[in-house]
């Protein structure tokens, strides 16, 4: 059974609820996350994978369901569909978020192996300029010879070794820039995640997780108003 499967402990459950109680008031799960007592320092990789965690994603159905319940109007009810698009919105945000923080930990390392690498160049050319300069035909020097390329042997072992670890690790920046997001295209997905969660909250009268009112029609100036279904999808996934 995968760990997010498991069924939570009564504290652990606790804080899973009081995470989906304020995530519903807002839907920023970094926010939602540093509320329900987790790292500051941690809360935005943290929040991507709460989201994750099937107790909290069907508690959150829960509530959306509860929410769609109430949209007796049919005009409210062409947003209950908004609310699917706006959480994958928001789940592409928090990938974003958790993929800039792995970017920047995979760029220390990998400069980290670039300065070895350098360094292992230098010596490397070191020792083969040294080694070639000396005549191996002569006795006394043949064996100082035989050593210095015997070291450089290990050198050349050493950066095969490094450079295996940095496409290792170029590879894995690769798997992770396909969910970073240029800041344009981060500062839309934002905009757009804001005017969905607002407009579906103020026409639902969504208050809190144990009481959505409903307060019938309610006047809002709503930039997503005329687009399809479709056009709010293509704003969503992107170019």
């Amino acid at each position: 059974m995968s760990s997010e499967a498991k069924v939570p402990s009564k504290k652990t459950k606790e804080r899973y609820d009081l995470f989906v109680a304020d995530y519903l008031q807002h839907f920023n799960a970094t926010k939602a996350t540093i509320t329900a007592g987790y790292s500051k320092k941690t809360a935005r990789q943290q929040g991507y994978k709460l989201l994750t965690i099937v107790y909290i994603k069907e508690k959150i159905q829960i509530e959306m369901k509860r929410l769609r319940d109430r949209m007796k109007d049919e005009g409210l009810r062409s947003f209950a569909m908004l609310i699917g698009i706006a959480i994958d919105t928001e789940e592409k945000i928090q990938k974003h978020n958790e993929a800039e923080v792995e970017i920047e930990r995979l760029n220390d390392l990998i400069g980290e192996i670039n300065l070895e690498l350098a360094e292992l160049g230098y010596e490397r050319s070191n020792v083969q300029r040294v080694a070639d300069a000396i005549d191996g035909r002569k006795k006394e020097l043949k064996e100082r010879k035989r050593g210095l390329l015997a070291h450089k042997e290990t050198l050349d072992a050493q950066a095969i070794e490094l450079e295996m670890k940095l496409r290792k690790l170029l590879n894995e920046k690769s798997k992770h820039e396909r969910h970073y997001l240029p800041t344009k295209d981060w500062e839309k997905l934002q905009s757009l995640k804001k005017s969905i969660f607002q407009d579906i909250l103020d026409r639902g009268g969504f208050k809190a997780i144990d009481e959505i009112k409903h307060s019938g029609a309610v006047n809002v100036n709503n930039p997503l108003d005329g687009l399809t279904e479709e056009e709010l999808r293509r704003l969503a996934n992107g170019p």
